[in-house]
């Protein structure tokens, strides 16, 4: 009995072991970030902490805030973005609403409720904000996008219908941004081949103002973060897919659709790939946010800069 006993303890160990890397390398996955004023970066931690985790460019830690519970908590952070007097807006989907902190972290007020009326939120699962201070939140459980103004007020909502038509696209937004004109990019990315890695752009007005068809670069895994620079050009992070053989990458677009570099999350300090899910382009430096609580600094020409940890 004893050596049963001994034989399964050993089994069972090596099968922890074994399962050890990929469990750290879930819970270190950053789930969005954003660029703060005076150079500094803020970042959702992962599900079993649901803190925001702020600091400078070169990975020092400069504060953590907020917790899961009590006014302003977060139970399923997903989605960030800031506007540029440091205020952050989080979207946490399981309360589906926006919760709004000024430049000291400070809990303000919230955005959205649930539901399936006009202005209120199903399954929401991404953010933008754009020059003007108009918050744009995915409702793909209600299929479409909430537009409000920056204090929480509803101002209209778009529809699939308003656009492309296909009726179906908004229920797999995985990521959106804004772009310096006013303009709203909307990454899909689902398994039908019609809505198959694609970016709608729309208008200030809602209107569809381009579709850029993404497929024909390549790539085998999901978009999770979509960034557009101040030349309007669009950094698209393609995370890894489940098949584990894809390390991910960051696909450089430019706004009529073509590739002007493919960048992958590669570490030459120590050698391997890694899991790309969020990017930032700050003073011509690309800051890759990785799973496994790492992340690469790259000049826009492709070279390797540092890496530090999350």
């Amino acid at each position: 009995m004893s050596v049963r006993i001994f034989i399964y303890t050993i089994t069972f160990l090596i099968v922890l072991t074994t399962l050890a890397p990929t469990a750290a390398a879930d819970t270190g996955d950053p789930f969005a970030a954003w660029a703060l004023p005076g150079g500094k970066f803020a970042y959702i931690t992962p599900n079993d902490e649901n803190k925001i985790r702020v600091i400078d460019s070169d990975g020092m830690l400069k504060g953590d805030y907020i917790t899961e519970v009590g006014k302003g908590g977060l139970i399923m952070p997903c989605d960030m973005v800031g506007s540029p007097d440091g205020w952050l807006f989080v979207l946490d989907r399981m309360k589906a609403h926006v919760n709004v902190y000024d430049d000291k972290m400070d809990f303000q007020y919230s955005i959205g409720e649930k539901g399936s009326g006009p202005g209120q939120l199903k399954s929401p699962q991404a953010l933008a904000i754009d020059a003007y201070g108009f918050i744009y939140i995915a409702n793909d459980g209600n299929n479409r996008i909430e537009k409000f103004d920056h204090e929480g007020k509803f101002i209209a909502s778009l529809s699939p219908e308003a656009g492309e038509g296909v009726g179906t696209e908004f229920k797999y937004i995985t990521t959106m941004a804004a772009t310096p004109d006013g303009k709203l990019a909307v990454g899909v990315d689902a398994d039908d081949p019609l809505l198959r890695r694609k970016i709608f752009v729309y208008d200030r007005k809602g209107e569809l103002f381009a579709t850029l068809e993404m497929s024909k670069w390549g790539g085998q895994g999901r978009f999770s973060d979509l960034f557009i620079d101040e030349d309007n050009t669009l950094f698209v992070v393609d995370s890894p897919g489940e098949s584990g053989t894809y390390p991910g990458a960051i696909w450089h677009i430019n706004k009529d659709g073509s590739l002007i570099r493919k960048y992958e999350a590669y570490d030459s300090d120590f050698g391997r790939y890694y899991s790309p899910v969020d990017v930032i382009v700050r003073n011509s430096r690309m800051f890759i946010f990785c799973a496994e609580k790492k992340c690469l600094v790259f000049s826009l020409d492709g070279a390797y800069l540092y890496s530090f940890g999350l």
